[in-house]
Parts: C-alpha cells; sequence; structure tokens
C-alpha cells in the first residue's frame, strides 16, 4: 500500500487527496500540502503537521507529487509560487496568504491563521 493510498490511514485521515486541479477552486481556505512519498524530510514534515494542525476552518488537501506532478505545475503557475517538497500554502480566496516549505513551515502559525 502507498503511503497516500485511496484508504484512511493514519497519516492522511485529516487530509483530501487533490486528484484534479478543479479541486483548488473552492472559494474558501485551501491548504494544501505537496508531499513527496519518497522524501524522509516529507513524511516528516507531515508527521509533524498531523501532530499540531488543528484540522478545521479549512479545507486541507495533499499532492502526491510522484503521481501528480502534473498538478503541481500547475499550483506553482496559478499562484505565481515556485516549487518545492514539502510545500505548504494556504490559500483564502483564491490568493496564497502563507507559503513555506521544509523546516519553515510552521504549524503555530498557521493554527493561528485559520483561527482569526
Amino acid at each position: 500500500m502507498g503511503f497516500f493510498s485511496n484508504s484512511v490511514s493514519e497519516d492522511t485521515r485529516s487530509w483530501i487527496a487533490l486528484t484534479d486541479a478543479a479541486q483548488l477552486e473552492d472559494a474558501g481556505t485551501l491548504v494544501l500540502l505537496k508531499h513527496s512519498t519518497r522524501c524522509i524530510v516529507s513524511k516528516t514534515v507531515l508527521k509533524e503537521l498531523n501532530r499540531s494542525l488543528e484540522f478545521a476552518n479549512a479545507t486541507f488537501l495533499y499532492l502526491d507529487l510522484l503521481q501528480y506532478r502534473s498538478i503541481s505545475n500547475h499550483i506553482a503557475e496559478k499562484y505565481g509560487i515556485q516549487h518545492e517538497s514539502p510545500q505548504l500554502l494556504v490559500v483564502t480566496n483564491g490568493k496564497v496568504v502563507y507559503s513555506a516549505s521544509h523546516s519553515s513551515i510552521d504549524s503555530e502559525v498557521i493554527n493561528r491563521m485559520l483561527n482569526q
């Protein structure tokens, strides 16, 4: 079974798989995690986010970069944010309000933003 399979796993139960660029058209707040399933740094970031994020007030989407690289490219073009992995974006009403990658991803900042 892959790290992000169709079944619910402990690692992804609060995330929705981003498999179609149309999912980015949500008018509310999106939290987008670009994740490489082969990267230990990415897996560590995911584990930390699952431990410390408050999964409320937004739609939480994860993107398996190995399967959906074209969607990652679409995200970079749509929002003008250079691709990195792992990378987390918070998008509110179509605009990126937070962007970070690797160890710069800060769940405390994200929680404060979502709970304002």
